[in-house]
């Protein structure tokens, strides 16, 4: 019995084609079928750490906005816990009539300094707490439920 006989058929019952477009059909719905399957996350180790994170030229009534014990949040997620709190008040510095550099201070207007403790920073490509990427220099809209500011992330210890 010949292998493929003068019809293109194997064994003279099926054709070559058929067979070829069914496994081309079977590979690509396996294909799409992994494609879009629901990949598995992997449980993301969490480990202590503290970081501050600087607020610019708030104003007064944000003096008392933010004290130690506050949860810190963003956009939903749990970023950790106030440690301290630092204020200071805003300065420009601006060349004088002799020549001199003077850092003028603004009037009821403050930088606040916030170091956040947290247990829940995980190592993947970068430090992140849920989804939030946190590097030194990158902007967080932080509230603790009653105030809400843009700070920026000066430090990262980690425990």
């Amino acid at each position: 019995m010949k292998l493929m006989d003068d019809k293109g058929r194997l064994f003279g019952k099926v054709h070559f084609f058929d067979i070829l477009i069914a496994l081309l059909v079977v590979v690509g719905i396996l294909a799409i079928a992994l494609r879009f399957a629901p990949k598995q996350e992997q449980e993301a180790k969490t480990f202590s750490a503290e970081y501050t994170i600087e607020m610019q030229n708030l104003g007064d009534h944000f003096l008392d906005a933010f004290e130690v014990g506050d949860s810190l949040y963003e956009g939903g997620e749990l970023l950790g816990t106030v440690k301290a709190v630092e204020t200071r008040p805003a300065t420009m510095p601006y060349v004088g009539a002799e020549g001199k550099r003077i850092d003028a201070k603004y009037n009821h207007v403050h930088h606040i300094t916030l170091t956040v403790e947290t247990d829940r920073m995980s190592k993947d490509g970068g430090y992140y707490i849920g989804k939030q990427e946190f590097l030194n220099g990158t902007g967080h809209n932080i509230s603790n439920g009653f105030a809400l500011c843009r700070g920026i992330v000066r430090e990262i210890h980690i425990k």
